[in-house]
Parts: structure tokens; C-alpha cells; sequence
């Protein structure tokens, strides 16, 4: 189950990937070939600077080395690995959050709804749903954190896992900012009162200097960041106090 960046994972995780494959690909891959900037009036026309044509090729990828079509369905995708995808996106229309899985859209295209939950608004353009013809984008739009979209009694048996990016100071604002910081910015601090208010569960890796739309990481900085995200986990785990058992005989 995952988000933005973390729908993009969760699918992989879902379609065969293993930790290791996933910590080798990203480490090798170069993500500003994911990079595909609209003429200008392009930004305005299609309300967004990326078209988001590159990033739709990437997931294609991913589900093609698995042995996926690019027209395989949430159910489909149930029914060959015996797991359940659930990705979350915002529907700009209804203005309302839409929930991806087997049950409520069974023969809705994973790759349609992955790419939909990984647009954030403004950088890249909206995609338009073939089946209701809504505009969709980044389900962080609306939560990052979709507890009240999960069926459960209650969050303690969920594992959030967070990325909390600190604001930096920027000197000089540049055009690309002014499509990404506003958003960033809000984003950022809604994240923090996610995290204190499921801090039990929740790992949190803390990251500056970098942004969500960043995409000429170098491998040593990718490095930091993996390295950023394990310390985050043994923090974690190091925090929780084990449950104790009694027996009576």
C-alpha cells in the first residue's frame, strides 16, 4: 500500500521485486532521464511543467521486467502473486481521495493508477482518467497518511514510513520554485502533523538538502539516503518496548 513515491513502491514490492533488486536499481538508475518538460504554453494548457509521458514509461518498466503487461489489473495482479496493491490518488474533480485495489477497482489498469498517485501538481500535468474522464494527481494531495481510508479497527497494527524533508533557506528563488517549493513547503508541514500524531508507528527518515522532485542524485547521495533511511528503521525498532507476556499455570 503506498502514496506518491511510495505507490511506485508498492507496486514493485507487489509485482516481484526484492529489497536488494530495489536498493540495486535505484543506486544504478539515472532518474533525470525521467525528466520531460512541456513547451511553455504547454505549463498553462496542460496545468503542469512535466508531462509525466517519461515517468509512465519508467512504471511500464518496472511491470514489463516482471513479466506484466501494461494492461494488467488489479485483480489480475491479485490473482497471479496472491497480494493485494492498494495506491491512493486525488481525484481533482470530485475533489475526493480514490482507493485502488481489488476490491474496489478490480479491472482498473495498475500502471494507470500508480502514475496517477505519483503526479504532484504543478510539477507534473494531471492524468486524465479513461474511465471517468476526471483529472488525477498525487494522492498526498490529500493525505499522505490514509488511515481513515483503510479498513481497520484502529492504526496500531499499521507501519506508516515517512520522509520528512527539511526546509532549507533558498537565497534565490528560481522558476522551477516557483512550481515546487509553495507545495513543498505545505506538504512538508502537514507531514510533520502526521508524524506526531502516529508517532508510535511511524519511521521517519529525516532528509535536507534534497527535495520530492529531485532527480540528479548522484550514487553517493542516494548512498547517504539509504544510509539516512536504515538509521531511521534501528531508531525505530530500538524505540519500541517489547510486549510482555504472562502465563499463569
Amino acid at each position: 500500500m503506498g502514496i506518491s513515491a511510495g505507490a511506485f513502491t508498492a507496486m514493485s514490492m507487489a509485482v516481484g521485486y526484492t529489497v536488494a533488486e530495489m536498493k540495486d536499481f535505484n543506486l544504478r538508475f539515472d532518474y533525470s532521464v525521467v525528466s520531460d518538460p512541456d513547451e511553455a504554453s504547454g505549463w498553462i494548457l496542460n496545468m503542469g511543467y512535466d508531462t509525466g509521458t517519461r515517468l509512465k514509461r519508467l512504471v511500464k518498466s518496472i511491470l514489463h521486467q516482471k513479466g506484466f503487461e501494461d494492461t494488467v489489473t488489479f485483480k489480475q495482479l491479485q490473482e497471479k502473486t496472491d497480494r493485494v496493491l492498494r495506491v491512493f490518488a486525488t481525484n481533482l474533480n470530485t475533489g475526493q481521495m480514490m482507493t485502488f485495489d481489488p476490491i474496489k477497482t478490480p479491472e482498473y489498469l495498475v500502471l494507470n493508477a500508480v502514475v496517477a498517485s505519483m503526479l504532484i501538481p504543478g510539477y507534473f500535468q494531471p492524468f486524465e482518467c479513461p474511465e471517468s474522464g476526471h483529472l488525477l494527481c498525487d494522492g498526498a494531495v490529500i493525505t499522505n497518511y490514509p488511515y481513515e481510508y483503510i479498513d481497520r479497527p484502529s492504526d496500531s497494527d499499521i507501519l506508516y514510513i515517512s520522509i520528512l524533508y527539511l526546509t532549507e533557506f533558498k537565497p534565490q528563488i528560481e522558476l522551477m520554485d516557483i512550481f515546487k517549493r509553495p507545495l513543498e513547503l505545505l506538504m512538508n508541514h502537514r507531514t510533520k502533523i502526521s508524524i506526531q500524531t502516529h508517532i508510535n508507528n511511524t519511521i521517519v527518515t529525516v532528509l535536507k538538502n534534497t527535495a520530492a522532485v529531485q532527480w540528479n542524485l548522484t550514487k553517493d547521495e542516494k548512498v547517504a539516503m539509504m544510509s539516512k533511511g536504515r538509521e531511521a528503521v534501528i531508531k525505530f525498532m530500538k524505540a519500541k518496548t517489547p510486549v510482555r507476556r504472562y502465563s499463569v499455570s
